[in-house]
């Protein structure tokens, strides 16, 4: 597909990823390295699933289903240390509180 294909216009060139990366790093080395996002990302996550288990859904759900009683199906807490993007983090909190 050529420059002006709608393919073209939705995804972006080698040129751009290569700068957005470079500039992703220079914001690394700047403010902080990625190990202090990662934690201020991980306490963000950790902060949001301790509002989902104050919830009256969580701890009905706590009252009635044993920790050992419980299968795969069931709700499980989202992993607040994944590496995973903030929107696939999102998805897997919205999933876990729809459970419930």
């Amino acid at each position: 597909p050529g420059l002006g294909s709608p393919f073209a216009a939705r995804f972006p060139t080698r040129a751009a990823m290569a700068n957005f990366c470079e500039e992703e790093e220079m914001m690394c080395e700047e403010g902080q390295s990625e190990g202090s996002m990662w934690s201020r990302r991980e306490a963000t996550r950790m902060r949001q699933i301790n509002i989902g288990k104050a919830r009256p859904e969580y701890r009905r759900y706590v009252a009635e289903v044993p920790r050992d009683a419980r299968t795969p199906s069931q709700p499980a807490t989202p992993d607040h240390r994944a590496r995973v993007s903030k929107r696939q983090f999102d998805r897997d909190l919205s999933a876990w509180r729809r459970q419930l």
